[in-house]
């Protein structure tokens, strides 16, 4: 039975609540796991009250560039709270999560969590140092002034723009290239991105890893360029 208030105008002191018999149906979706789906409907009208899911979702977000650095709206500026893709979670016991196409894990407690640029699909090994963030709940890596190995306050010195933005993009185009070849083994396993190298104007693939160089006073940070 769901308690529900009526309108406030033509009510009687004592009648503002009024009762309804509901239905509620949790339905399981084997294409999410990582839900538990709670309806409830009214058992006389079929109105739906509540849809949502019970667990929730960590988000983890950051800083990118969504097509290059040159500073030029509306795609060559940074964009903040982006969702992070595919980024392992390792909670306080040592159990790991994968976020979603939208950055979201099930939330595993008020426990603080660990994480990094690494998924099962793309790991960034950034020259400029190592990057872990630690927190509860939503976790933004934040953004930077400047280019390189300029980095935010938190999330160590391989926290870049070039880390931030070649993780969800590289993250986004395996994912697209996933839904059009399902099979295809070599899109299942991680991608090693080599960022910040000590070089400048070009990126290239080694047959094993993409690599990406700094900036220059002739080329921008090719890390930070989406193309």
């Amino acid at each position: 039975i769901k308690p529900s208030s009526a309108p406030s105008s033509g009510t009687s002191f004592g009648e503002g609540y009024s009762h309804h018999l509901i239905y509620r149906i949790c339905p399981k979706f084997t294409t999410n796991p990582a839900e538990k789906i709670e309806a409830l409907i009214d058992a006389h009208t079929g109105k739906l009250y509540s849809f949502k899911n019970k667990i929730d979702l960590l988000q983890i977000r950051g800083s990118v560039f969504p097509t290059s650095n040159d500073g030029l709206l509306p795609d060559g500026v940074i964009m903040h709270k982006w969702p992070m893709p595919y980024m392992t979670v390792t909670d306080a016991l040592g159990r790991k999560f994968t976020t979603d196409h939208g950055g979201s894990a099930p939330l595993v407690g008020d426990e603080s969590v660990t994480i990094s640029f690494v998924g099962p699909y793309v790991r960034m090994n950034d020259a400029c140092g190592v990057s872990e963030l630690r927190g509860s709940w939503d976790l933004d890596w934040g953004t930077s002034i400047g280019s390189d190995c300029s980095k935010t306050s938190t999330g160590g010195l391989g926290n870049t723009h070039s880390s931030r933005s070649g993780f969800y993009e590289l993250n986004m185009i395996k994912a697209m290239a996933r839904s059009h070849l399902p099979n295809n083994e070599w899109l299942k396993q991680t991608l090693v991105a080599n960022m910040n190298l000590h070089s400048s104007c070009n990126a290239f693939w080694d047959g094993e890893s993409v690599n990406f160089y700094r900036g220059s006073a002739q080329c921008r940070n090719t890390g930070e360029i989406s193309a």
